[in-house]
């Protein structure tokens, strides 16, 4: 991923997460995240975007794969190094 602060390198757990990445990957695809803000920062610990709001309350209008629902999947192993 390109950012205007540099690049960040991302390592997706398809065996761990497939809907979730499935979904990632769509949404990346049909270009939903170009110019889409992280709206909260944490330094050393985490960031969140995906909001085309920029506010951390809204999502995609186009569900894509997800339009049907399926069981939430555990992202607690993820780890930054």
């Amino acid at each position: 991923m390109v950012t205007n602060k540099g690049e960040i390198n991302l390592n997706l757990f398809d065996d761990e997460v497939p809907m979730t990445i499935s979904s990632f990957l769509y949404l990346v695809n049909r270009g939903f995240y170009n110019k889409i803000i992280f709206h909260r920062v944490i330094a050393d610990f985490m960031i969140q975007g995906g909001d085309p709001l920029g506010k951390g309350t809204g999502g995609p209008k186009d569900k894509g794969i997800t339009s049907f629902p399926y069981k939430d999947q555990n992202l607690s192993m993820m780890n930054f190094e």
